[in-house]
């Protein structure tokens, strides 16, 4: 059994207090949300905890600033792979859907709060609509979760309609033809091709610009000559690209598979 209570601070927003029977000390937590709940012992008293956390205030200003820095940290070296969520207020108050600025190649994605025990996502034409509790924080982990699952499906739809067509016009145009392609949700690499002229692709190329998408498609397209990074295969590339491959590859350093919600 988990005893609770919620104090409102001016400075740190709710602050959850939770009494837990195997707890043995006083303990902060943070969540990238800089939510803060204080865990303590069931002999503990709420004002005892309440003393503590006002010891460490300095503290815990200290911490939520350096997650602050380093969000806004990411959003500056990886802005294609951050999502900022926006925290829902006043949801009573809220009859449209929360557009978020964050698009795959054919999606926009909106927050929709509702009468539903769960959080859920259905991807309509143009739009991945993320449904989920009035009562649920539009950062809680669940959500995030649900954001997560239908981000990653929207773009494996994406790619299975665009990748294969878009790779096959190229295959034909320059006669570079290939044995296969398979498309994966790879955690580093944009796409490869083996010795044997297999080519896979990763299904966040739909996250970025036509020309990125166009370069990495080219890109493997050109090692079924080239099958080392020489001199010779940036000079093929450049010629299949008709503009300087370093500096699209140069570009392409700046986007990110990740995806990452904050």
């Amino acid at each position: 059994m988990v005893l609770k209570k919620i104090i409102e601070d001016k400075e740190f927003g709710e602050i959850k207090l939770a009494k837990y029977k195997k707890s043995k000390n006083l303990r902060i937590k943070i969540n990238q949300n800089s939510e803060v709940t204080l865990t303590m012992p069931y002999f503990v008293s709420f004002d005892t905890a309440l003393e503590f956390l006002q010891e460490k205030r300095s503290w815990l200003k200290n911490e939520i600033g350096k997650i602050k820095l380093e969000k806004e940290q990411l959003k500056f070296t990886r802005p294609n792979a951050v999502i900022e969520i926006p925290e829902t207020k006043d949801l009573e108050q809220i009859t449209h859907a929360i557009e978020i600025d964050y698009k795959t190649k054919f999606h926009d994605l909106e927050l929709i709060p509702c009468d539903l025990n769960k959080a859920s996502f259905r991807i309509s034409t143009n739009k991945i609509k993320i449904y989920y509790p009035k009562e649920l924080s539009s950062k809680h982990e669940h959500v995030k979760d649900v954001i997560d699952e239908a981000l990653r499906t929207t773009l494996r739809k994406e790619a299975k309609v665009y990748l294969p067509r878009r790779l096959r016009e190229f295959s034909l145009k320059h006669d570079l033809l290939y044995k296969s392609l398979s498309l994966r949700d790879t955690k580093t690499r944009w796409g490869s091709c083996t010795v044997d002229n297999k080519i896979s692709l990763c299904i966040h190329l739909m996250k970025l610009p036509d020309e990125l998408i166009d370069y990495v498609l080219l890109h493997e397209l050109a090692h079924i000559k080239q099958k080392n990074h020489s001199k010779a295969f940036w000079d093929l590339l450049t010629e299949l690209l008709g503009e300087d491959s370093k500096k699209l590859d140069a570009k392409l350093k700046n986007y990110s598979t990740e995806i990452i919600l904050l």
